[in-house]
């Protein structure tokens, strides 16, 4: 017989682990951000344990060693081939790139323009892939200062 009465109740938690983003889910802002209070805009630094900075840093490090003439990544730590440069070539070792940190970006005018017209590509293009509609949508901005953007109620147009 087991005496469970001066036993200590032990919680292990797993790590959550993303292996699908939810777009929309993901950059909801908090219920505090709106035009009204003057206030649209947050910055939210990741903490490494957090499932949005293990997928992203994903993400990041698999496209680290593009450009090296390889069709797919290598893997990092593992030796890869370069292409031969001048009389130098042969095979050089992928290092894991150290990211520093990572900031979530919320926008509550921009987050609700972006709801808006995603769900006017879906009405507008019912048979797209709701990936490539996503894809459509999520854009880079070249050389214009991220805080043009972020803090603006226009974003990226």
């Amino acid at each position: 017989m087991i005496n469970l009465v001066n036993m200590q109740k032990i919680i292990v938690k797993k790590k959550e682990s993303i292996s699908r983003w939810d777009y929309i889910a993901t950059f909801k802002p908090p219920a505090y951000l709106s035009i009204e209070n003057d206030n649209i805009f947050k910055i939210e630094i990741l903490s490494e344990a957090s499932p949005d900075f293990e997928f992203v840093s994903k993400k990041f490090k698999s496209t680290f060693s593009m450009g090296l003439g390889n069709r797919h990544p290598p893997v990092i730590g593992k030796p890869v081939k370069m292409p031969p440069v001048g009389l130098f070539g042969g095979v050089a070792v992928m290092q894991d790139p150290k990211i520093v940190k990572i900031e979530k970006i919320y926008n509550c005018v921009i987050y609700e323009r972006f709801i808006s017209e995603f769900k006017r590509m879906l009405k507008k293009y019912p048979h797209k892939k709701t990936k490539d509609i996503m894809k459509h949508l999520f854009h880079g901005s070249n050389g214009t200062d991220p805080k043009l953007i972020y803090e603006s109620e226009l974003g990226l147009d």
